[in-house]
């Protein structure tokens, strides 16, 4: 049992809480405060309201719902996650009946509209099934470019965005949203954007979190519509910072700036990256799992180096054999460190790491942890020797490298434009 916590000045406002807040807020506040510093590594909790501040504080990562806390567990455990896969159906191919609708509000009449709109209009649908073959996730989408929000170009319309009770958690909010924007642009989708009510906390924060920004309000009282656009437009004001450009307009948006290479061997290329392990055994949308799918990770290495900095473009070599880049990164943040217990905290729910071996590595020094933000999986990956031609690397590298020539930053200015 934790001791009282005296709340410092300036916390609560940089906590994102207003001057004058009830008892609730501050017992959340005082959780947040001994989380920030240090008095337990993870908050798991069902109330969604603390995540906003969370977020204020950098604490997201740290901060669990029970679904998110369980799959971290398993991991600890070397049990597999299943983080149910993803697949793309037509309007008329849900099961109507899927327990899934039961929880929507009768005045949405959810069956009657399914049967009506979606299944008759053949509306896109991307769906996660759980171990039993029931609905884990649904989403609709809608081609609404008539829509009244003002936003430019072909618009996408994310009519439900609904995960099971019990499959809740970031990793699969995650997913969801990949599967998304990957709809979005190879569609040729301009803009995207969703309504939602401003109670739904962790749907407005995981939203918020990838770049929608609220717009306007609609008729009905508490809701909201976020949107995001997909790419910037020409008369707007250029965002400085890549990381900022990223969130915004990504994943597949990249401000190159500085630009490293990352080996990274199979075992944890696979791991991190099972949607571009090309055996397409681990697939995104053909109905296998790993806990490495989720846009937000973490990296850990025994690198020396401590250029990388936020807004950093990672281009992930595999090694061994068939070296080549398929992956796309950015740097979100780092950190240096020989304390397992700092590691893991600072890793958080991204982890593919278990304690054991987080604590093998540090035994022999720092290591290297790096929180970044997967941008892309290339069509066609890079293979080393074409790397060597373009001057991206003399050979391959042992440890992390900066990209330096300035023909191989302006070739790969090139390759990842599109």
């Amino acid at each position: 049992m934790l001791n009282p916590i005296e709340v410092p000045p300036g916390f609560q406002a940089r906590a994102g809480y207003p001057p004058r807040i009830n008892e609730s807020s501050r017992v959340d506040m005082t959780l947040l405060l001994a989380l920030d510093r240090g008095a337990a590594q993870w908050l798991v909790t069902e109330d969604l309201r603390i995540l906003p501040h969370a977020r204020a504080l950098g604490l997201e990562d740290r901060v669990f719902t029970l679904s998110d806390a369980l799959d971290v567990l398993d991991l600890q455990q070397l049990r597999p996650i299943s983080v149910p896969a993803i697949r793309t159906v037509a309007g008329y191919e849900l099961d109507r009946d899927d327990q899934i609708f039961n929880d929507f509000a009768p005045e949405y009449n959810i069956r009657a509209w399914l049967r009506e709109k979606v299944a008759a209009e053949e509306r896109p649908c991307l769906i996660m099934r759980g171990p039993e073959g029931d609905l884990d996730a649904v989403v609709i989408l809608k081609d609404e470019s008539d829509d009244t929000w003002d936003l430019p170009g072909r618009v996408l319309k994310i009519c439900t965005f609904k995960v099971a009770e019990r499959a809740r958690g970031v990793k699969r909010g995650e997913l969801l949203l990949w599967a998304i924007f990957e709809h979005a642009r190879v569609n040729g989708f301009t803009s995207v954007f969703v309504e939602a009510f401003e109670h739904e906390h962790e749907v407005i924060h995981l939203f918020a979190s990838f770049g929608f920004m609220r717009i306007a309000s609609t008729r009905r009282k508490g809701e909201v519509v976020l949107a995001k656009r997909m790419y910037p437009e020409a008369s707007s004001s250029r965002i400085e910072s890549p990381l900022e450009f990223n969130i915004a307009y990504g994943p597949g948006a990249l401000q190159l700036d500085r630009v490293f290479l990352v080996p990274i061997v199979p075992r944890w290329h696979r791991s991190l990256f099972p949607v571009a392990d090309d055996s397409r055994q681990l697939s995104l949308y053909e109905g296998l799992s790993d806990h490495g799918n989720a846009i937000r990770k973490a990296y850990l290495c025994k690198s020396n180096s401590r250029q990388l900095g936020a807004g950093d473009t990672l281009l992930f070599l595999r090694t061994r054999t068939e070296q080549m880049v398929n992956v796309v990164g950015i740097v979100e943040d780092t950190l240096r460190s020989s304390d397992p217990t700092e590691v893991l905290a600072f890793t958080g729910r991204r982890t593919v790491y278990t304690p054991n071996e987080i604590d093998g590595m540090c035994r022999n020094g720092a290591v290297l942890a790096v929180r970044f933000r997967l941008d892309r999986v290339l069509d066609t990956p890079i293979a080393a020797n074409e790397l060597v031609q373009r001057r991206v690397m003399a050979r391959s590298p042992q440890s992390i490298q900066q990209v330096r020539d300035g023909g191989a930053l302006s070739w790969l200015k090139d390759v990842l434009s599109d």
